[in-house]
Formats: C-alpha cells, structure tokens, sequence
C-alpha cells in the first residue's frame, strides 16, 4: 500500500471525517440516527452511492467539460440514489418506509458532491474509489456510533428493528441493555442528535489535542535536565 493510499484511509476515517471535521451532510446525521438500524441502513446507502460517484465522476472526468461539471456530477450522483433507492424498496421495504424522504436527499448530501468536485475529478479511478469508500466509511461510523447512544439511552435497546434491514433472521439480534421505565426522550428528539454529535466532535478535538502534545517535541530545558540527570 502506498503512503498515498496511506494518507486517503487516515483522511477518511479519522482526519478529515465528513461529519466530525467537515461538518457536511448533517441533514440525515440529526435526522435519521434515532436507532442503530436506521442509522446503518443510511450509512451503507451513501456509502454506495459516494464509492459509485467517485469513480464515475473519475472515469468521465476527461470528457466532461467544465462549464457544466456540476450538473453532470449531480445527474450521476442521482442515478445512483435512484438505483440504491429502488434496490432498498424490492429489498429492505421496512426500512425504506422508515427512512422515507432520507434516501432521495442523498442526492443533495454534501460529503458526496464535494468529493467529487474536489478530489475524484482529479484522482485516478483507483484513488477516486478509495476515497469514496473511506469518506463513506467515515460518514457510516459516526451514523452508527449516534445512532446507538440514541437508541441506547432512549430506549435501552441496540439493533431494534433490524430484521428491516438484515432480514427476519436478524430480529434476534435485538439486545436489552437497558432496563428502562421511560426512556429518556431527549435523546431520541431532534436536541438529543445536536447534543450528541456535540459531544462527538468535542471527544475527538480533545483525543487530537492529547496525540497532538505527545508528538510534539520535549522543551529544550526538559531536554537539558534528562541529559543532566543520566550524566
């Protein structure tokens, strides 16, 4: 694997997350991460569309010219949803019910434009698909990761629903970790998606403050005082 390769993993899943650090496509992350199901129905969904994109975007990028890239890239990008979309209604119906107008809008995401205008327009196939699948892993992660505190601390519960999306085999997966009387409604509202992608970008600006003061070099008077002390 080349660094370069390297460099667009570390990009996507961490770096330059399009949630965490871009702040882009937070229209389904608010909305539709209220269980665990939903959330990975979604995420899967754009990240199939966002791979497809780039490397389209990519393999037509010579002969698209550029005063009308945009409209071009858009009709891709909607072929695509529009394919995702009728495989999630012959297939996942449940789900498809459930995320209702969330799966068109992927057309108008903006992690999935902005890829393809700033990176697979000018990257190689290979590259352009590397960096959709790991923007779209990126996006899915964070999609999961709120999606189960919400579900969990509004309903005490992981993976309810996911027969939707897997299948009736999958309606054992279902888990009561929680006990709950009432659950607590505020994580399952609106509010409760802000806070918690809130508290998500917090940790992970806190966690690259803690790496960033690791890495950086030892002051020159510690430094003199560890050479002092050995001596």
């Amino acid at each position: 694997m080349t660094e370069q390769q390297k460099d667009i993993i570390r990009q996507g899943l961490w770096k330059n997350n399009p949630a965490l650090v871009q702040i882009l496509g937070l229209c389904p992350v608010l909305a539709v991460t209220s269980t665990l199901t939903n959330a990975m129905g979604l995420g899967l969904a754009t990240m199939m569309v966002l791979t497809g994109s780039n490397l389209t975007v990519s393999l037509v990028r010579r002969w698209v010219p550029n005063e009308v890239r945009i409209p071009i890239y858009v009709m891709i990008i909607a072929s695509l949803v529009t394919c995702v979309q009728l495989l999630m209604n012959a297939y996942t119906y449940g789900l498809y019910q459930s995320l209702g107008i969330f799966i068109p809008l992927i057309v108008t995401n903006c992690v999935i434009i902005g890829r393809a205008e700033a990176f697979a327009s000018k990257s190689s196939p290979p590259l352009a698909a590397l960096d959709g699948l790991m923007m779209g892993l990126g996006f899915t992660a964070v999609l999961l990761v709120l999606g189960g505190l919400r579900e969990l601390l509004g309903q005490g519960t992981l993976f309810d629903g996911a027969e939707l999306l897997l299948g009736d085999w999958a309606a054992g997966l279902r888990v009561d970790v929680l006990h709950l009387d009432n659950g607590f409604l505020l994580a399952i509202l609106p509010p409760g998606a802000f806070i918690g992608l809130g508290l998500l970008i917090a940790a992970k600006n806190w966690l690259d403050g803690r790496l960033a003061a690791r890495r950086a070099p030892a002051p020159k008077a510690e430094i003199t005082r560890a050479r002092v002390t050995s001596l």
